[in-house]
């Protein structure tokens, strides 16, 4: 296939698979009754949604996400130490989390072992 073929053969894919089963029915109902081919008729649906190109991120996106990843580690860090019962912070935060934890786990990924006591690991 060419490259415009593939660029057609996508299209056409993201037509129909927008469609609901109802759609694609009547689409192939009138295919069969007015014996035109599937392919031109799906060629006649409005074209898909298309994002346009990505946006450069403005400055003040950039610095957020600067800040966030200097965040991250950090909040992993306490996060950590809240459930790790050798350490001076430890808070028994791998049963019932505090406050800082709950909201820390909600943009921290789970730890491969769920959230157990560090030194059980």
């Amino acid at each position: 296939m060419t490259t415009p073929e593939i660029l057609l053969a996508a299209t056409r894919y993201e037509k129909v698979r927008k469609l609901n089963p109802r759609e694609y029915a009547l689409l192939w109902g009138d295919s069969l009754f007015l014996d035109t081919p599937f392919d031109q008729l799906v060629d006649g649906l409005p074209e898909p949604f298309r994002t346009s190109s990505r946006e450069e991120p403005t400055d003040d996106q950039k610095e957020t996400l600067r800040k966030l990843t200097i965040a991250l580690p950090l909040l992993q860090e306490i996060e950590w130490s809240h459930r790790d019962d050798r350490s001076s912070d430890y808070n028994e935060c791998e049963g019932e989390p505090c406050q800082f934890c709950t909201i820390a786990r909600t943009i921290l990924p789970v730890p491969p072992n769920g959230y157990r006591q560090i030194n059980n690991e």
